[in-house]
Order: structure tokens, then C-alpha cells, then sequence
């Protein structure tokens, strides 16, 4: 900007001290006040923008704070910004040089509330030195004196109405060998003290008196003087212990951490890799799904949010995932299976509720690209292996029911749960959603409520089930559906007439448009037999058969082709 304001700007950075320089032709009445404006006073900032003041807020004021001209009393937001009025111009012949300390709480909910993250707000949340306030002053004065062609016109006003003292702290050089778990000579601690401007006040043998330099704002317990030696002395030189006791404690409870272990395993065994995302997520990604899950009145709002991309706790885990996909697909990798371990926050009328949950995802190519491999997409059933193996192997896949889908931003979405237990729902993440996020392939989604799956997990006992000696009977039938009528209907009708030696049905072709009657589609269903005590015989078969036939006609008026 000009040789002024780099000056200011270069002892900053030297010393620590952030500065500010004022035109002593803008500051009206030739008074400079700190005070607090009332809430609402418009104040323009060095970057040109229009702020709205808090009453929380310390300024930098000129004469006109004892008038009712309070909009133009404001000449810089105290530590964090300075006004457009009074800064310092290629018109500027005279300047005041400010140099101070303000507490780091006031400033850091100014900065915050603001959005302001400036580099003088930076030091001063932090704290600086209230010691060095005086020499960067000086320092500044001086360089603008040889550089600028300078002279110092006044003598330095020194407002200072309660000193800030250095920090007296009590160490036990024992207490010390405790936390540490290792003896430092103490000739190599007092060494290690005048090293880093730390005096010993007192010696009384294992205790030790010390003084605290002002500039060491974090170090105010014995904790802390503690890790200063141990940081000087070196992480690395503490010798490991040659023997190491631990106690064994017997737990009848499920080892949660084993479990998801497990599951991991399994999951990466698949393909799969495992990310971890933020527990905090973007304040408006509630209004990008219609889910009473993650309605408005159920957000939790951080009070003091580092951003708006990190303002609430997240109440989905499906929002970082797809981020995280849209990234690997800007980043030229499209072909994806990533699960994830997670906390969800909501408001209950409680209180806060904080759910566990395994989020799973998967896009792009069912295998790797290879001149030997397809270039088929993933797709529903490969999703719904996801969700199945990890039901599986937590040993309650068999107890499951599959229910219609309840999640309206998910396509073609079901639920497995449990007698009234939902344990988790899958399906294709919606092309709106998904473009929301720049993602324009289809993204297949899997969430599963840890903690009910927990509740119910059954792993830790093994079953088995001998291989039936006897052979399995295939038939297949082609049937004409009214197009609003699900795979599962025909399932369930199916398993009810054959239910002692039905073992598997399943969906081998679908068609839907040319040749077929407006409003209908075409299933192609497979039915395997199988007795574990016999050779079935045609006629047992052919009776169930006709048995499903019938149902399908009576209840679904199915038409056979």
C-alpha cells in the first residue's frame, strides 16, 4: 500500500506486535478513545464493506464518540481491522502511531463474529507480549524516521491501568520424573530454564520457584513447565522401558471395537476402503433432502462455527461421503467403494441424541479397467451384497425382513429390519441430490444403524448347516405385471404356497415398453427346490408350482406368458 503501512507490517512480523497506523488529519477532535459503540453503528472497513457493529465490539475511536455523531466515531475495529476513513494515504503528512494489547477472548468473539481473520486478530487471539508493546512502537517511529523521512513529534503515551504480571509457578522436580517417566539431571532442566527465559526465583532443592515471561502465554502450571523441558530435552530421548505391566480385565460384554474391526476387514476385504470425514458439516445440507431426520427444528448449531461449511453437527452421514466423491472424481478416480464409521447429532425433546452409524458407497465400474474385464457399472444388487454381508456376518441376516423403501431422496430405496428395529436402507442416491455436488454418475448408497446392529448382533455364536445330499429343481416362469407391482410382492406369495421346500426365488429379467400392454412389465422369476430328506419327484414340484401360479393370479392378477 504504501512504505507507512509496510513498515507497520514488517515489525509485525518481527516482533510478534501487530500495529496501526492512523491519519492524524481524519482523527476529529485530535482525541483517540477505546470504547464500545452502540449495537448496529455502521462502520466501514479497510476493505470497503459496511459492517454492522455489536456492543461487544472494542473500537478505536476519535473525538465524535462524545457526540451523537456515532457513526463517524469509529476509526478501527480494536485488534482486528481498521476503518477506510482513517487510514493512512498517499495524502497522509502526519500519522499516529497505536500500539497495544487487547485481551484475547474479546477479540477472538469480535473476529468471530465478524467473519474477519486478519493477521493482527491472528496474533492477538493467541496473545502477545504485553512487554513488547513499547520497543515495536519505537521500533516503527524509528524506521519511519530513516526510511519515510520521518520525525517524531510527540513523546509515547503509556496507558497502562493494570500491569500484567509474569506467571509465578511451583514445579517438583519429582512430579516431573513421575509425568515424564524418566530423570533429568537437574543441572540439564536449570540449563534448559535459562534457555527459554524461565528464572528460578527460588531453590529449595526438589521445588522450584519460577518466573514465567510474558510472552509464553500458554505455559501457566506445573503441567505446562513440565512439557517445555521435555520438548527442549526431546520426545525421543526418553529410553523405552525394558519391562512394561499391564492389568487383564475379563469383559462378558460384547467388545464393541472387535466387532467393527470385523466389519472393517470385511468391508476392505471386498474392495472396500474406509474414510473418516468431519463431525461437523455445512449448515444448509439439511435443506438438500426431505428427511424428518434432518429437518431444521433437529439441527444442532455450533455457537461459535469456524465457517459456514463447518456451522452444525451433521445429522447424515451421506452428505461428506458424497463430497468425498466428488473429489476423487475432480481428482480423475470415478471408480469408488468407501465405507465409513460415524457419529449423527440431532435434537431430541430431551435433549441431543448422538447415533452410530456405517455408511457405505459405491460408483463407477464393477471391476477394475482391464482389456479382460467388463466395463458394466455397479448397481443395485451390488449395494445390496454390501448391506447383506455385513448383516451376515454380524449373524442376524437370516432374521431379517426386507421392507419398501422409506428415504424419498434415495431411488428405489428398502429397509431391512428386525420385528420393529430398522436396521438399515439402501438404494441410488437421487440424480438431484447428486448434482448438487457435481456428481454426474449414478452413486449407490447403504446406511446401517450401528447401535441397533449392535443390540441385536448375534456373531458370537457360529452355526452351521450340512450341505443337503440331495439335488435342487429349477423352474422358471415369465409373468405380465401391472407396472406398479414389486419383485418382493411376488416373493412373499411365492414363499407362502412353498414354504417347506421353496429355498430361493429370484429376478433374472425385466422388461418394460414394445409389445407389452400400456401400464404393464414383464418379470422373468426363477423358483429352486430342494428337500434335505429326499429326492424331490415332478410331482412335487409341479404342485407347488400351480399352487404360486394360482396366487400370483388371484392376488396380483399375473398373467402367465
Amino acid at each position: 500500500v504504501n512504505n507507512i503501512v509496510d513498515i507497520t507490517n514488517f515489525v509485525q512480523h518481527e516482533t510478534g506486535q501487530p500495529l496501526h497506523a492512523f491519519d492524524i488529519a481524519e482523527i476529529a477532535g485530535n482525541k483517540v478513545i477505546v470504547d464500545t459503540l452502540p449495537a448496529d453503528t455502521q462502520f466501514i472497513t479497510l476493505d470497503e464493506q459496511e459492517r454492522k457493529l455489536a456492543a461487544q465490539d472494542l473500537m478505536i475511536c476519535n473525538g465524535h464518540v462524545d457526540s451523537s455523531n456515532l457513526s463517524e466515531a469509529g476509526m478501527c475495529i480494536a485488534g482486528v481491522f481498521g476503518g477506510i476513513k482513517s487510514s493512512v494515504s498517499a495524502k497522509t503528512t502526519d500519522v499516529f502511531l497505536e500500539s497495544a494489547y487487547f485481551n484475547p477472548v474479546w477479540l477472538r468473539k469480535t473476529a468471530k463474529r465478524h467473519g474477519l481473520n486478519t493477521d493482527a486478530s491472528f496474533r492477538f487471539e493467541r496473545g502477545v507480549d504485553p512487554n513488547m508493546n513499547l520497543y515495536a512502537m519505537k521500533r516503527a517511529a524509528l524506521l519511519m524516521c530513516e526510511i519515510a523521512g520521518g520525525k517524531i513529534s510527540s513523546s509515547v503515551t503509556d496507558i497502562y491501568p493494570e500491569e500484567i504480571l509474569r506467571c509465578k509457578v511451583n514445579l517438583s522436580l519429582q512430579r516431573m520424573t513421575n509425568l515424564i517417566g524418566h530423570e533429568i539431571p537437574k543441572e540439564r532442566v536449570l540449563n534448559i530454564f535459562g534457555a527459554l527465559d524461565i528464572e528460578v526465583t527460588a531453590d529449595k532443592g526438589d521445588q522450584l520457584e519460577l518466573l514465567i515471561p510474558t510472552y509464553r502465554t500458554d505455559v501457566t502450571r506445573e503441567a505446562d513447565v513440565i512439557e517445555e523441558v521435555l520438548r527442549i530435552f526431546g520426545f525421543n530421548a526418553i529410553p523405552l522401558p525394558k519391562k512394561l505391566n499391564i492389568s487383564i480385565n475379563h469383559s462378558d460384554n460384547t467388545d464393541e471395537e472387535k466387532l467393527r474391526n470385523r466389519i472393517s476387514d470385511l468391508l476392505v476385504a471386498q474392495g472396500f476402503t474406509e474414510m473418516m470425514s468431519n463431525s461437523l458439516s455445512h449448515q444448509d445440507y439439511h435443506e438438500l433432502i426431505d428427511d424428518p431426520e434432518t429437518s431444521e427444528d433437529k439441527t444442532i448449531k455450533i455457537l461459535n462455527p469456524l465457517s459456514s461449511e463447518l456451522g452444525i453437527m451433521r445429522q447424515a452421514m451421506v452428505f461428506q461421503g458424497l463430497e468425498a466423491i466428488s473429489r476423487n472424481i475432480n481428482h480423475r478416480t470415478s471408480d469408488l467403494r468407501l465405507f465409513e464409521f460415524g457419529r449423527i447429532y440431532t435434537k431430541a425433546e430431551s435433549g441431543y441424541d448422538e447415533g452410530q452409524r456405517l455408511a457405505i458407497f459405491i460408483t463407477g465400474r464393477k471391476d477394475s479397467e482391464s482389456w479382460n474385464n467388463s466395463s458394466d457399472k455397479v448397481g443395485y444388487a451390488q449395494i445390496r451384497a454390501g448391506i447383506e454381508s455385513v448383516l451376515a456376518k454380524m449373524g442376524m441376516m437370516t432374521a431379517c425382513k426386507l421392507e419398501d423403501g422409506i428415504k424419498s431422496w434415495l431411488a428405489s430405496s428398502r429397509a431391512y429390519a428386525i420385528g420393529s428395529s430398522q436396521l438399515g436402507y439402501f438404494g441410488r442416491v437421487g440424480e438431484d441430490l447428486a448434482k448438487k455436488f457435481d456428481i454426474d454418475q449414478p452413486v449407490y448408497y447403504a446406511e446401517i444403524d450401528w447401535k441397533a446392529v449392535l443390540g441385536k448382533s448375534k456373531m458370537s455364536k457360529t452355526k452351521f448347516k450340512a450341505l443337503s445330499k440331495y439335488p435342487a429343481v429349477r423352474r422358471d416362469l415369465s409373468l405380465l405385471l401391472d407396472d406398479n407391482i414389486s419383485f418382493k410382492q411376488v416373493d412373499d406369495i411365492a414363499r407362502k404356497a412353498g414354504k417347506k421346500l421353496l429355498r430361493k426365488t429370484g429376478l433374472f429379467d425385466v422388461y418394460e415398453g414394445k409389445n407389452l400392454p400400456e401400464g404393464k412389465k414383464s418379470y422373468a422369476v426363477s423358483f429352486v427346490f430342494q428337500d434335505d430328506q429326499a429326492t424331490l419327484k415332478d410331482k412335487q414340484v409341479d404342485g407347488v408350482m400351480n399352487q404360486i401360479i394360482k396366487n400370483l393370479q388371484n392376488e396380483l392378477s399375473a398373467e402367465l406368458r
